[in-house]
């Protein structure tokens, strides 16, 4: 089925300079709205993942820092977790809920426990490292950079429920980008690229919440790429760029249905009615895995909603909302058996000795109150 046309925005995203990172550009290659509502809304709202993510790697950077700094390639798990809260607590704009701070001290214990730093290859952690193409500059921040003599070792950490297969990471752009990076890029205006004279990247993606059971390490997902196989990723970036410049031109940002929905910036303002992009077949553990924390976190939205409008109902009656409903407490009344064996004995008794027996005395009635929604009865659609 055919998208319709979707007009151009009424605010226009306004080109002052032609510069992009890695995320933006990851938004714009699944989808250009997307891209437009990341840039426009200055980085996306704040969410507890977002918070947590920027918790966990600012406190492992601190950490990476001050083992380079002494010298020390392994710390316990609980040092590492001293480092990532006080981070967290360094930054009290990072607005976590308890059950993201504990995943915060388990992914740093992990780390902590697992991680051994090669410190006399280390090329630099937090890299922000940067390349030309054409009239723009590519930028990317990058966890932790090795160098040997044939290879550049990219680390990347994940704070993320979800792990991808080893070969959908092989195709993801972040890791082409990562890769193409070192391999061209500068670090801090250096006119020597960060991999000048090296053919190869390895790209892995390090999964803090989960450790191996049987080594310990953390878990990995990896590629491998090299300057052969980045050629064709250069002709389609080269291609993004110039879409990109008519995409500022035409003020033109179409939406493109797809997994990466789930992960918009903004949904609510999707142009895509929402029956044409309901959620495709899920294809792969990774969205899978992905899809499950999402479920989960709406369904903990959900009992919180649910208990702050339970509380307002039971103090002001019920809650008229749209165009016939309501949200009300409603007393309901149930019947249960006691104790069935104890039933069996009395119809057993009554009938072999004749005892006295009432039915009414196995049965108990419950009283309790359901909160939830309701149409409107015709009294109150009347007043």
């Amino acid at each position: 089925m055919a998208m319709p046309k979707q007009a151009p925005v009424s605010e226009p995203l306004l080109l002052d300079q032609r510069v992009a990172g890695q995320t933006a550009l990851s938004k714009f290659d699944k989808c250009p709205r997307d891209y437009f509502m990341y840039r426009s809304m200055g980085g996306g709202v704040q969410s507890h993942a977002m918070a947590r993510g920027i918790a966990w790697h600012g406190g492992i950077d601190r950490l990476t820092e001050y083992m380079i700094e002494n010298g020390e390639p392994m710390v316990s798990g609980e040092i590492a977790r001293d480092f990532v809260e006080g981070y967290a607590d360094d930054n009290p704009e990072l607005i976590m809920p308890e059950m993201e701070r504990d995943a915060l001290r388990l992914m740093a214990w992990n780390w902590g426990e697992a991680t051994v730093l090669d410190l006399e290859n280390i090329l630099g952690h937090e890299v922000s490292v940067s390349m030309t193409f054409g009239d723009w500059l590519l930028r990317c921040r990058i966890d932790l950079v090795y160098g040997y003599p044939d290879h550049i070792a990219i680390v990347d950490y994940k704070t993320s429920l979800a792990m991808p297969r080893d070969e959908e990471v092989q195709r993801d752009f972040q890791g082409k980008f990562y890769s193409l990076a070192c391999l061209d890029g500068t670090v801090d205006g250096s006119p020597v690229s960060l991999g000048a004279g090296i053919n190869e990247t390895n790209f892995s993606l390090v999964f803090p919440r989960y450790r191996d059971k049987e080594h310990g390490h953390l878990k990995t997902r990896t590629a491998a790429f090299n300057r052969s196989d980045l050629n064709d990723f250069k002709m389609s970036l080269t291609s993004q760029i110039a879409q990109l410049e008519l995409a500022y031109e035409t003020q033109e940002w179409p939406a493109t249905p797809g997994n990466h929905c789930s992960l918009c910036t903004a949904q609510a303002r999707c142009p895509i009615p929402a029956d044409l992009r309901d959620m495709p077949e899920v294809t792969s553990v990774a969205q899978a895995q992905e899809l499950a924390e999402i479920w989960d976190r709406m369904n903990r939205e959900k009992t919180r909603l649910q208990k702050g409008l339970k509380g307002w109902v039971s103090e002001n009656g019920p809650l008229h909302f749209g165009k016939d409903l309501a949200l009300d407490l409603t007393t309901t009344e149930a019947t249960s058996l006691k104790d069935r064996d104890a039933l069996r004995r009395g119809v057993r008794s009554a009938v072999e000795f004749g005892e006295p027996f009432d039915i009414d005395d196995h049965f108990q009635t419950k009283h309790s109150t359901r909160f939830g929604k309701r149409k409107l009865t015709e009294e109150e659609r009347e007043q």
